[in-house]
């Protein structure tokens, strides 16, 4: 029972290569790469290029599969809603031609744009960002090969904010950790109230391993809102980096284009944790040990 990992390059990707390497899983698993090789060093590998029809026919070959490929670049969407959806949507599509079997699909909590507060997965979709509209796309397209009976399972994760090693560059963390190393002065604007809620990446990657073994054995079809259950916005995030190593902070009232009102309410994540005898990680320790790793250059 092979897996495929779709995007097995990428950030997530990599955490859930060392996740199987710790259970002794690796056999078991394959990751997808078009230019990114060298970022599977010691897992099986494919090239998939999934414009390529010749390249997806490869995708026969499983029977389970964890989709991480596409545009994550929020900016990326606004600026080029076409390149964002060929990325999205067109991608995941060429994706369903040759695919069958159980599928694990990285979603975002994008898609609850339009809402405020706590939002639970049924909640009605209408995303307002270009970004949340593309995902959202490529979920009901999910449900739509689900019922007609190409994914025999469907789980869709919808995190918000995913950090640790691996992670670009231009996202918060790091920029904070720049600031603190080379004295710079970090801009936060909409007075940072955005939603966050963050999780480290070998958290995510080890729920990811564990739904994939779960819908495997039985079929299902549920979607799961992947992010920490205390509200923590992004000023709360920034402060409590600042506690662990100081640096300097504007706060800006303006600015801030996708403003997340919204977090998702995560008490399905919490029931399935209880049922797998795993705990919620202590999210501000495991952010402070990041950050500092960061600033003392033990990360890439």
């Amino acid at each position: 029972m092979q897996t495929i990992v779709v995007g097995g390059s990428g950030m997530i990707g990599r955490a859930i290569q060392r996740e199987i390497r710790s259970q002794k899983e690796t056999s078991e698993f394959t990751f997808s790469y078009k230019t990114n090789k060298l970022k599977i060093p010691s897992a099986k590998n494919l090239y998939l290029d999934l414009f390529d029809q010749d390249s997806t026919k490869q995708l026969r070959d499983f029977s389970r599969a964890i989709y991480l490929a596409g545009n994550t670049d929020h900016g990326l969407a606004s600026k080029d809603p076409t390149k964002d959806a060929q990325l999205n949507i067109e991608a995941f599509l060429n994706f369903t031609k040759f695919y069958k079997g159980t599928l694990v699909l990285f979603s975002s909590q994008a898609v609850y744009y339009g809402h405020k507060g706590k939002i639970k997965e049924d909640a009605a979709q209408r995303p307002t960002i270009p970004y949340g509209i593309s995902r959202h796309a490529a979920e009901m397209y999910a449900e739509y090969f689900k019922q007609a009976g190409k994914f025999s399972s469907l789980a869709i994760l919808r995190p918000t904010y995913v950090f640790g090693e691996g992670e670009k560059e231009r996202r918060l963390i790091p920029r904070c950790a720049r600031a603190a190393i080379k004295n710079d002065t970090l801009t936060v604007f909409g007075k940072g109230q955005s939603f966050l809620n963050p999780l480290p990446v070998e958290f995510v990657a080890r729920v990811a391993v564990r739904i994939n073994q779960e819908i495997a054995s039985h079929e299902h079809d549920m979607s799961i809102n992947l992010n920490h259950p205390d509200p923590m916005t992004v000023l709360e995030l920034v402060q409590t980096l600042q506690d662990a190593k100081p640096f300097r902070c504007v706060v800006e009232e303006g600015g801030e284009e996708w403003p997340a009102l919204h977090y998702g309410n995560a008490n399905f994540l919490l029931r399935l944790l209880k049922q797998w005898r795993m705990e919620m990680p202590d999210v501000k320790r495991v952010l402070r040990q990041y950050f500092m790793s960061l600033t003392e250059g033990k990360q890439e």
